[in-house]
Order: C-alpha cells, then sequence, then structure tokens
C-alpha cells in the first residue's frame, strides 16, 4: 500500500513536470530528440545569464549609491545568488536527455525569478529613485530584457513570462510615481510586448530549424547509406557509452560466410542487395532496444543490452537460422549466405580494447569452425 506522503510527493512532481512542459511549449512531447536539442541550446549559451546579470547588477549598484533605502543591498545579494544558481546548473551540463530536461526546468524557474526581482527593481527605482536612476534603470532593463528574450527563445512561453515580469512592474510605477515622461511608460506596455513577443517567435523558428538541421546531419553521419542501419561512427560513439556504465551488454561481431563469392558470381548490385536484406534481418531479430551497426563490407556489429549468456545464445542462434535463409536478389536469382557470429559480454572493469579483441578472436574462431556458428568469448577462453 502506497504511504500518503509518497503519493503527495508523486503528484507534486507530477504537477511540478506539467508546470515546466507549459513554461517551455514551443516544441512538441512527441518529438523528444528535438525537443532535447533545443533544451540544450539554453544550457550551451551561457554568456547570455552573464550579460543579464550584469546588466542588473549596474541598476542596483547605482541605486546603493544614490537612494538612501537598503533594498538596492537587498537586490545586489538577490542578483549574485540567482546569478550563480544559473550558472552552475547551466554549467553541470548534464549528459542524460532527462536531467537535461530537470536542468532546463529550474533554469526557467530561476530565469523567472529573475524577471520579478529586475522588474521590481525597475519599479522601484522609478518610484524612489530620481530621473537619472529611473532613465538609467529603464534604458538598461531593455537591453537585460533584449538579452533574455533572445537566450530563452528555445522556450517561448518562458521568454514571454520573462518578458511581463520585467516589463509590466515599470509601467505600473511610471504610471503611479512619474510625473514625467515615464508617466507615459504604461503607453508602451502593448506595442513593446508585442514586439518582443514577434522576436521570441522568429528566434524560436530560427534555433527550431537549426536544430533539425543538426539532428537530420547528426543522423547522416552516423548512418550506413547502404542498408540503413548504423556506421562504424556510431558504433564507436556508443560502445564507449556502453562500457562506461552498461552491465549484462553484450558486443556481437557477425561476418557473412562466402560473400566474396555472391560479388563475384553475380556482382555487386547484388551484393549490395543481399548486404540490405540481411541487415533487415538482423534487425527484426533483435529487440527494439538492441542496437545495429554495419562496420564495413560484410561486417557487422550488434550489441544485445540486458542479457544472460543463455539468452544472448538462443538469439544469435535464430539470427544465424534467419539470416541463412534463401534471399532473393534480384528477379529470378536467389542466394543462401551464412553467417559467423563472435560475441563478448561488455565488463567496464575490462578496457574497452580487450572487449573488442574477445569478440573479434570469438569470431575468428566461429569461421574457422565452419559456417553458421556461434562462439562466445566466454566458452573460448
Amino acid at each position: 500500500m502506497m504511504e500518503p506522503h509518497k503519493g503527495r510527493r508523486r503528484g507534486d512532481s507530477g504537477r511540478f513536470d506539467r508546470l515546466l512542459a507549459s513554461l517551455a511549449g514551443g516544441v512538441p512531447q512527441t518529438e523528444p530528440l528535438l525537443h532535447d536539442e533545443m533544451f540544450s541550446v539554453l544550457l550551451w549559451w551561457r554568456a547570455g545569464l552573464i550579460a543579464g546579470s550584469a546588466c542588473s547588477l549596474v541598476i542596483w549598484v547605482v541605486a546603493l549609491f544614490t537612494v538612501h533605502a537598503s533594498w538596492p543591498m537587498w537586490f545586489v545579494l538577490a542578483e549574485l545568488g540567482l546569478g550563480g544558481a544559473k550558472w552552475q546548473i547551466a554549467s553541470a551540463r548534464p549528459r542524460e536527455a532527462a536531467a537535461r530536461a530537470k536542468a532546463v526546468g529550474r533554469l526557467m524557474l530561476l530565469s523567472i525569478a529573475w524577471a520579478l526581482l529586475l522588474g521590481t527593481g525597475i519599479a522601484l527605482s522609478i518610484a524612489m529613485g530620481g530621473a537619472e536612476l529611473a532613465t538609467l534603470a529603464v534604458g538598461v532593463g531593455a537591453g537585460s530584457i533584449g538579452v533574455a528574450t533572445f537566450r530563452n527563445a528555445p522556450t517561448p512561453r518562458n521568454a514571454r513570462a520573462i518578458i511581463l515580469c520585467v516589463v509590466v512592474p515599470p509601467a505600473i510605477s511610471g504610471y503611479f510615481f512619474s510625473n514625467g515622461a515615464l508617466s507615459l511608460l504604461w503607453v508602451c506596455l502593448v506595442p513593446w510586448c508585442a514586439s518582443l513577443f514577434l522576436m521570441v517567435r522568429q528566434n524560436f523558428e530560427v534555433i527550431r530549424q537549426a536544430s533539425v538541421t543538426r539532428l537530420e546531419l547528426h543522423r547522416l553521419a552516423r548512418t550506413d547509406a547502404l542498408t540503413g542501419v548504423e556506421n562504424r561512427l556510431a558504433f564507436e560513439e556508443y560502445f564507449r557509452e556502453s562500457m562506461e556504465g552498461r552491465l549484462g551488454a553484450t558486443l556481437l561481431y557477425l561476418d557473412l560466410d562466402e560473400f566474396k563469392q555472391v560479388n563475384d558470381r553475380h556482382g555487386h548490385e547484388a551484393g549490395d542487395a543481399l548486404l540490405v536484406d540481411v541487415a533487415h534481418r538482423i534487425r527484426a531479430a533483435v529487440r527494439s532496444c538492441d542496437r545495429v551497426f554495419r562496420l564495413g563490407g560484410d561486417e557487422f556489429a550488434v550489441i544485445l543490452d540486458d542479457m544472460n549468456p543463455r539468452e544472448v545464445e538462443a538469439r544469435v542462434l535464430a539470427m544465424i537460422a534467419q539470416i541463412a535463409q534463401p534471399s532473393t536478389v534480384s528477379p529470378g536469382v536467389t542466394i543462401r549466405v551464412g553467417a559467423s557470429v563472435g560475441g563478448a559480454m561488455l565488463d567496464n572493469r575490462e578496457p574497452a580494447e580487450a572487449v573488442l579483441r574477445a569478440a573479434d578472436a570469438a569470431l575468428y574462431q566461429a569461421k574457422a569452425l565452419g559456417r553458421g556458428r556461434y562462439v562466445s568469448a566466454a566458452t573460448a577462453a
């Protein structure tokens, strides 16, 4: 039975996540890769954090020496605290997508707090300071909101909330407490906000298109053009990541038996068609959580996630049997090939090169034993 306080914590977490998703806006949750890419922009561009905090500090430091009150000192301390917290979050740059989403969520809430601080401080400068301080605060605040608008464009609703938090308090203060030109500041509220909202939308579209292009280039660079599975570059990246923290995974090296004879007898087009068919069969023989790579020629690699040796052997033998089925590579041309497979368990206590050598040695032994064999490095040792 679930404890009541645990249920409340879970419910609060769910509401918090929905709040952050609402603030982010813009990119549908159905596009997780694009969503993560857009979030990453907020963590990459840290110069905007420095610029926004530096502009705000100018106002508070000037107010500290021109206004006979204690609030500028509290605003300086709050600015340093918020700026430091945002910098720490952005500097962490977590590698996991879920951790990045949480970091961006905290960054969004801190940005809104910073915007409320800036808007309130400008309002106090108008109400309690002279014309010089009020003019300085409004001018510097306008520059700060421009930087914040650009930086938070990947999360457009959050950017709009920041704009309103900065703009509304000074407009109200100017209307009630200023007798000069700043008393008409509220008149500029609608066109100013409208232009900033438009800038957010335009910047969002630019960043979104750049992110889409970057993701597509990233995908193409790691996809084998012939078979459509991942290529050697993707394998090297994923293998290194798997070695760092994944236990229970298995690396498989797979070679087709007598593939050279297929090219010699039927031509390279038939060989290419066979490779495409084999790649599809390998992909169909593994789970969605497993990864399939073509390393080059008739060499493939597979990383099976979290399977014990007996399950791995059963899966590989079924794969070999599937590959051995006849393949029609062109009208009237049917080819049968075998596959030899060598496997090694991934162990982060071993050097990556040792695991690669073990799988390669197991494959060599499987080929030496004849066609359609599977040898595990554990049994070959």
